[in-house]
């Protein structure tokens, strides 16, 4: 697997064992395509990740630490349900709290760093066919460093 392929697998599989499936009903996607598409009868709150790298690998000693970054986007119909399903992504993913990769072995130690890089709420119009509507959308960033045996992506 890639590293972008593990961080994604363990993001959401800490994302579905927690209260997150309740509070986001439309679910989270991986594919922000179909996720920028407006669509008039979407559930919401919904949410999409994207990981991506974030800066160059270092390492030695046969091994390496990789960076991710894991941004999650969300929409919400209100800013109070926005709220509440961003304070949960918080709960959920801020330090202390990680992620388990014990679904491969070449992954030795990872971790969400404790800064994040984004926290942005705001308030953005949505086109569905000749009407605009205005939907609430949080913006959460975080960087989530693994170290890995040397010869595995």
């Amino acid at each position: 697997m890639s590293a972008t392929a593990d961080v994604t697998q363990a993001w959401l599989v800490k994302w579905n064992a927690s209260t997150l499936t309740t509070l986001v009903p439309g679910g989270i996607t991986t594919d922000y395509i179909k996720f920028s598409l407006p669509e008039v009868d979407r559930l919401y709150p919904h949410a999409v990740l994207v990981v991506t790298p974030y800066q160059n690998q270092t390492g030695r000693h046969g091994c390496y630490f990789d960076y991710r970054r894991v941004t999650v986007i969300v929409r919400a119909k209100n800013k109070d349900s926005l709220s509440q399903v961003v304070k949960a992504i918080h709960d959920t993913f801020n330090f202390p709290n990680q992620l388990d990769y014990s679904f491969n072995p070449q992954i030795i130690g990872g971790y969400i760093m404790p800064e994040r890089i984004e926290d942005l709420e705001q308030t953005i119009s949505q086109k569905t066919d000749i009407n605009a509507k205005f939907i609430e959308q949080g913006t959460l960033a975080w960087v989530v460093k693994t170290q890995r045996l040397e010869g595995h992506t």
